[in-house]
């Protein structure tokens, strides 16, 4: 049932996490989240959990979402110079409250999409789709919509690659080469898959880790983003009785989708439509449709190789995307 007291709550976490900045309300989902799975762990209970980290103060599909949401309207009202793909700043500096007006709307809207999408119902035993990620995804399409001008694709600069990230466009330069992402892939996706067929009630504490270890980026040291591959590799983990390879397997498939959707609407846009959201949705979808089929229950050498298949497949696809000269893309910006 749709909760209208969630909604003024939402309003009010959409205002804090543009305050605070996008980036940051995060990293604090993050402490929140990890701290809530360890009393899990220790009692049983998921109130902290529920409360803080998914919670209106704290859920990202809330507080990340009104950052995001503000910091691509102060960016088009020109109140902030370092653009609308900036969710670092603390947005509370700009001393505006509109700022702060906009991101609590963003908030508010972002539970409303979160409630929708929980009304489709369930695949396997989960939600169709990672609800917070998806609504991330949406309000952040909407920010671009109304504030942006490079519509949800982005426009590449004339003499750019799609593909390759520039001077003025990309997300992480050093996690953009095939070879990064297939090795940060492994370093993150198979301890967290062992994690999980350890702990299997703690199966998104890849993501929480994960979240946390975001601090670092926001100080502006070249930090791998790895939250979508944790709870990919640890959702692929559960589903499968505790078979880390399949884990494996989808945390490689979560760390090039992250590639793929940065490069789609990240890289040459001038709003923030965040890749790890978006990897998050279509591997969670993947996953619950991939349960409910005999592969799930396959162990022993099947997948060893897929999980050597996935990542042969997709170094290959984005090596070859990333040499090429892709003339076609090639076009001024607006």
């Amino acid at each position: 049932m749709f909760d209208f007291e969630m909604l003024i709550l939402s309003f009010a976490g959409g205002m804090f996490g543009a305050a605070i900045g996008g980036l940051p309300s995060f990293v604090l989902c993050g402490v929140c989240a990890t701290i809530g799975l360890g009393i899990f762990w220790a009692t049983g209970q998921d109130t902290f959990l529920n409360v803080t980290a998914w919670g209106p103060l704290l859920g990202p599909h809330i507080a990340f979402a009104g950052g995001v949401g503000a910091a691509a309207y102060a960016a088009k009202v020109g109140k902030l110079k370092s653009g609308g793909k900036d969710i670092v700043s603390s947005l509370m500096g700009l001393n505006s409250p509109d700022v702060l007006l906009v991101g609590g709307l963003f908030g508010s809207f972002g539970y409303a999409v979160f409630w929708a999408a929980g009304l489709l119902g369930n695949i396997g035993g989960f939600p169709w789709t990672n609800l917070p990620s998806f609504s991330i995804i949406i309000t952040a399409m909407v920010a671009r919509l109304m504030f942006g001008s490079t519509g949800p694709f982005g426009k590449v600069r004339k003499g750019d690659n799609r593909w390759l990230p520039s001077d003025v466009a990309g997300w992480l330069p050093w996690q953009s080469k095939p070879a990064q992402i297939l090795l940060i892939s492994i370093a993150w996706g198979l301890p967290i898959a062992f994690f999980i067929r350890v702990m299997p009630a703690l199966f998104t504490a890849g993501f929480g880790i994960a979240a946390v270890a975001l601090i670092f980026l926001g100080t502006g040291s070249k930090f791998p983003v790895f939250h979508h591959i944790g709870i990919s590799a640890g959702m692929a983990t559960l589903v499968t009785g505790g078979n880390i390879w399949w884990g494996l397997t989808f945390g490689i498939l979560a760390g090039f989708l992250g590639e793929l959707f940065a490069v789609i609407f990240l890289y040459h846009g001038d709003t923030h439509i965040d890749p790890p959201a978006a990897s998050v949705v279509a591997s969670w979808t993947i996953i619950a449709i991939f349960a409910t089929t005999p592969l799930a229950g396959l162990t022993g050498v099947v997948p060893m190789l897929a999980a050597v298949g996935v990542a042969a497949v997709c170094y290959f696809v984005f090596s070859t995307l990333k040499s090429s000269p892709n003339p076609v893309e090639q076009e001024a910006v607006a």
